[in-house]
């Protein structure tokens, strides 16, 4: 009995087709296994995101910053509900970005009793400095060379520090303040002011 020729064509096919059908089930897999060995990397070269310079409940012993004439201001103050303290650098644009959330929050801020201190890392530094809007709504001074206390820990900028009147900190926000994160502090300013 002879086979019928369309019927050995099409399991010679089926067969073709089973085969390219396995080999690409393979190329699936390794695919997938090469996409997850490459996540892996990659995410070891990330660097680790920098830790809080202050954790709540960290309490901040008086330190001085520098005026623009060079007198010392002690801060925090020890008078007031607290002190909103703004670290940035004037080249930073993430610190450009949050200036006009950090004056928005220094008026909150005064309204409820906190002292506003911003403090300008990079000309205290010696680095390159960029002028400042004139309308901050906060005073800015300098780190201290000789002392900078606490201001040694900030690694990240901009940093937004709330602190009590005894010097604890309340909260730390890292980065720029988008809407959201200028809510959190504002609601923070309420209630430690409050």
């Amino acid at each position: 009995m002879n086979e019928d020729p369309i019927r050995a064509d099409g399991n010679r096919f089926q067969a073709v087709l089973a085969g390219l059908a396995a080999g690409l089930a393979i190329l699936v897999v390794l695919l997938a296994w090469q996409n997850l060995s490459l996540k892996r990397r990659l995410a070891a070269m990330q660097p680790a995101a920098p830790a809080p310079a202050f954790r709540p409940g960290d309490v901040l012993e008086p330190f001085d910053v520098l005026d623009a004439e060079g007198a010392a201001v002690t801060v925090p103050g020890g008078s007031g509900a607290g002190t909103l303290l703004l670290a940035f650098t004037s080249t930073c644009p993430a610190c450009r970005a949050t200036l006009p959330a950090w004056s928005e929050s220094a008026r909150h801020a005064r309204e409820a009793g906190l002292a506003v201190v911003g403090v300008r890392l990079d000309a205290a530094a010696g680095g390159h400095a960029e002028p400042l809007p004139p309308d901050l709504g906060f005073a800015v001074y300098l780190p201290d060379p000789a002392a900078p206390g606490p201001l040694a820990r900030i690694r990240s900028i901009p940093t937004t520090v709330l602190l009590d009147a005894a010097g604890v900190v309340q909260a730390e926000w890292t980065g720029a303040l988008d809407a959201t994160r200028a809510a959190e502090l504002n609601e923070a300013l309420a209630r430690v002011g409050g």
